[in-house]
């Protein structure tokens, strides 16, 4: 949160101006209007979106792979009789599959196929408790596989069983720690159901050991953000830029939590080299807290160039930029130029007591 919130105004300001309000209200005015649609940690979709979920593979594996052999034994008549059931399901004779699967599961109650097979003929015949009791004997059926006890574990998150969903998530994990879909896959459940905590300590695990992978840096990333820890996602963002050191979009990130963080100078930097490869690729949101930056570290010379892009930029003029704009020429000692931004400012809020406190400093100064 940045000095104008809290009402410390800077050493420029009160340096320069009559009424150090006027700048505080610029600022203000600026990041109310722009940042609550773009702030740093914003919109709980994004962050809640951060992983590649399995949901969905599942249904479309079991199929194709039910024609293995997953049994301990080769059992001729049940393998003649899955093969029958996969060819009625690929042809729409749901019922009938059905019943060649439960003569299977009478032969052989451990034919994890057709299990599997099972719960997608439930779910297209619309038997939601059939299809969960099939998804339940897939894992009970399959307690050493962690892709079946992740890709399962998901599907019954995705219809509500939240709980045993969950725990053939945390199952599969275990089974394969160095998993870094299985470990996605848990840490967005687990964010899903508002344990935030939880699913930054299973990534930050995973992290040990990938270090560098940028799709665990960039969870951990957007979950910082959630939590408002700034900081840690700083340093998560950085980490992704370290294998990708031309992301613009990425280094766009860095630099917004480090400004975030109260690292002004690092956040200038980073905003530098994004303003450097494009003006453009920088949001509203963003210039303006380049530009504070910039102001925090007296640096009116750029802060200026940012708050007249922002002006090229805008189809209509902005009070609050038109301010600051002629605050930066101020200080940088151009009276010219600030008169010439508060006459032009004159003519669209003629009676504005702050731009009239302004023309008034300038003709101070030129007095004297």
């Amino acid at each position: 949160m940045s000095w104008f919130r809290h009402g410390n105004c800077p050493r420029y300001l009160l340096i320069k101006t009559r009424s150090n309000s006027i700048l505080i209200a610029a600022i203000l005015a600026l990041c109310l209007g722009f940042t609550q649609s773009g702030c740093v940690g914003g919109g709980g979709a994004q962050s809640a979106g951060f992983t590649r979920s399995s949901m969905g593979r599942f249904r479309a594996q079991i199929p194709a792979q039910s024609t293995r052999q997953s049994q301990p034994s080769y059992n001729p008549k049940t393998q003649k009789l899955l093969t029958k059931a996969i060819q009625q399901y690929r042809n729409g004779q749901l019922k009938s599959a059905q019943s060649s699967l439960r003569t299977i599961q009478r032969i052989d109650p451990s034919s994890v196929s057709s299990f599997e097979l099972e719960a997608h003929v439930a779910l297209d015949l619309g038997n939601r408790e059939q299809y969960i009791q099939a998804l339940q004997s897939v894992l009970d059926a399959n307690p050493a596989s962690a892709r079946l006890q992740n890709a399962t574990g998901n599907l019954l998150v995705q219809v509500g069983k939240m709980a045993r969903g969950i725990q053939a998530l945390e199952k599969a994990h275990r089974l394969d720690p160095r998993s870094v879909q299985f470990t996605l896959d848990l840490a967005a459940v687990q964010t899903w159901k508002g344990h935030t905590p939880e699913a930054i300590k299973v990534l930050e695990r995973a992290t040990q050991s990938h270090p560098g992978h940028a799709e665990l840096d960039l969870a951990l990333a957007r979950l910082y953000e959630r939590l408002e820890n700034p900081t840690a996602a700083a340093q998560h963002y950085a980490a992704m830029l370290n294998q990708d050191d031309e992301a613009t979009g990425l280094r766009r990130l860095l630099a917004r939590n480090l400004y975030h963080s109260g690292q002004y100078q690092q956040a200038s930097a980073e905003f530098s080299r994004c303003w450097q490869t494009s003006a453009l690729s920088l949001s509203p949101a963003e210039c303006i807290e380049y530009g504070d930056a910039c102001l925090r570290m007296d640096d009116f010379e750029q802060a200026q160039a940012v708050f007249d892009g922002i002006a090229k930029r805008s189809i209509n003029k902005s009070r609050e930029i038109e301010l600051l704009r002629c605050v930066c020429s101020l200080n940088l000692g151009q009276r010219t130029a600030a008169k010439a931004i508060i006459d032009s400012a004159l003519t669209t809020w003629p009676d504005d007591n702050d731009f009239r406190q302004l023309l008034s400093l300038c003709d101070t100064e030129a007095a004297g």
